[in-house]
């Protein structure tokens, strides 16, 4: 998802080869056809886990042709607003380069021709930007609803995802709340095993189980085993 932010802040296409670099570690999209054993899929990582083994600073490369890299350092940590979506844009300055323009150097020449009407090749950098971003360059203009836009996007993804999440790990607990089979005692200290759970009973707000050789013990507080000999 970090890799999604940055191309969605930096107004890009997410056309190119990406990796994050996070201590000795790189993380990417491994490609089948050109084997990595030291690259591993990004998709697998998590900024927490990362977090939680000391990682404060990751290096994130795009484009290994232009060789865009950005240095992504975590500053702090604090608790999110209640009722707000993350990850949320706050604030930019200056518009990012384009793609395929050939890196630092070729940004420092497209600024040269796109900033000078008198340049020789102002018009053709000028087209060749309208043609595929649909707008003409101003370095000092941040697209500030495009990067809101993608960005939110992402946000309603994620929130969708944990609250789908969240509905799995509820239905799967409400249709087996133990894992089967367990070991229970009942008051008088008989042993008893349970071999089957069903679901929750719409009427009583409990959990029946089948329990062999027992007559009737209550499991947890709000729990209820009904004994089938």
């Amino acid at each position: 998802m970090l890799h999604d932010v940055i191309q969605s802040a930096m107004g890009w296409l997410d056309y190119h080869l990406w990796e994050f670099e996070a201590g000795d570690r790189r993380y990417g999209l491994p490609d089948p056809d050109w084997p990595d054993d030291e690259l591993s899929a990004a998709k697998n990582a998590k900024v927490k886990t990362l977090i939680d083994r000391g990682v404060r600073q990751l290096l994130y490369t795009y484009d290994m042709g232009d060789n865009w890299e950005h240095i992504v350092t975590l500053e702090a940590i604090e608790d999110g607003e209640t009722g707000t979506k993350y990850p949320r844009y706050v604030e930019g300055d200056h518009r990012a380069p384009p793609e395929d323009c050939g890196g630092t150097p070729g940004f420092e020449a497209f600024l040269e021709a796109v900033t000078d009407p008198s340049h020789p090749e102002h018009k053709d950098v000028s087209d060749w930007h309208q043609e595929c971003y649909g707008k003409l360059f101003d370095p000092d203009e941040i697209d500030e609803r495009d990067a809101k836009l993608r960005i939110g996007a992402i946000a309603k993804r994620r929130a969708a995802g944990k609250t789908a999440q969240a509905k799995k790990n509820a239905d799967k607990a409400a249709s087996s709340p133990f894992q089967l089979p367990i070991s229970l005692t009942d008051g008088v200290g008989t042993d008893f095993e349970v071999h089957e759970a069903g679901p929750a009973s719409p009427d009583h707000n409990v959990t029946w189980r089948r329990v062999m050789g027992a007559s009737e013990i209550a499991a947890e507080p709000r729990d209820l085993v009904q004994v089938i000999r």
